[in-house]
């Protein structure tokens, strides 16, 4: 998995071995974080206040939270890790609209957690979206819109205010 992180200009990579690294693209050099137990699939940034947030989940199914704000004399540091699915977390996305991000995977499932609301212990889930006959792969925003794509090769769509579940496309004829 792939991300940049506009506010710090770095590069970030997920890793076969549960790493991530972060890579200056001026100097060549690396940051190398630790924190996963399996494949990293996916990356996001978000913003919290005046902190950058890195995002990362993968097939441990657990969603990590980096502090990856840039400080004098600060690495980049893990705030917290936390089992999201029961299976594999494929696809990992940010929503700076109303400070929540999303995951989807291997239990055919969306789930939504608040940035916002977090407390030192946990990251609330404030929705779990169900549609899907297959894997979620992808996930995509359109302002309010969710849009999730699936091994079963059909688009939903959903209204991110409610979390209403708007319609299916069914438009491939193999995995999205």
């Amino acid at each position: 998995s792939l991300a940049i992180s506009p506010l710090t200009d770095y590069v970030i990579t997920g890793n076969d071995d549960g790493t991530i690294r972060l890579w200056n693209p001026d100097s060549g050099s690396t940051i190398s974080l630790h924190g996963h137990t399996n494949t990293v699939t996916c990356l996001d940034v978000a913003v919290r206040g005046s902190t950058e947030l890195l995002l990362s989940a993968g097939f441990d199914a657990h969603v990590g939270i980096w502090d990856v704000t840039k400080r004098k004399n600060s690495m980049p540091r893990l705030e917290h890790i936390f089992r999201a699915h029961e299976q594999e977390v494929l696809c990992l996305l940010s929503n700076p609209m109303n400070g929540t991000f999303c995951t989807g995977g291997n239990d055919k499932c969306i789930h939504v957690y608040s940035l916002g609301s977090a407390t030192s212990t946990s990251f609330p889930r404030v929705a779990k979206l169900e549609g899907h006959a297959e894997p979620v792969t992808c996930l995509a925003l359109d302002g309010n819109f969710l849009l999730s794509g699936g091994e079963d090769g059909v688009v939903c769509v959903w209204e991110m205010h409610s979390f209403m579940h708007l319609g299916s496309l069914s438009i491939h004829s193999a995995p999205v």
